[in-house]
């Protein structure tokens, strides 16, 4: 009986009744598997999830504030890898002239 229920519940979102979305398009199909969006950074790890709720439509702005928030990250941990190889090459070249002086 849930199943029915929440068959019917999709159908007056998405269709044109009242309430309905006007959706239009390929709606044959196995309508009650959901899925879902997963956004990973650079090194694997999620940055964010997103199940799919029956009829609802997907949170744009949420994923786009994630992908900037890695993108924010992976700037910053770009410049510090720079610096930290800078701050290297700087301490080879001071001991290279500090040998040479001896």
């Amino acid at each position: 009986m849930q199943l029915y229920q929440d068959y019917k519940a999709l159908e007056q979102r998405i269709g044109n009744g009242p309430n309905g979305k006007n959706i239009t398009g390929n709606l044959v199909g196995e309508g009650l598997v959901l899925g879902g969006v997963l956004i990973f950074n650079a090194t694997g790890h999620l940055q964010y999830a997103h199940a799919e709720d029956m009829g609802s439509e997907l949170l744009i702005k949420d994923i786009r504030a994630a992908m900037q928030d890695i993108e924010q990250k992976a700037a910053v941990s770009t410049a510090a890898a720079i610096d930290t190889t800078i701050s290297a090459v700087d301490a080879d070249a001071d001991m290279d002239s500090n040998a040479s002086e001896l």
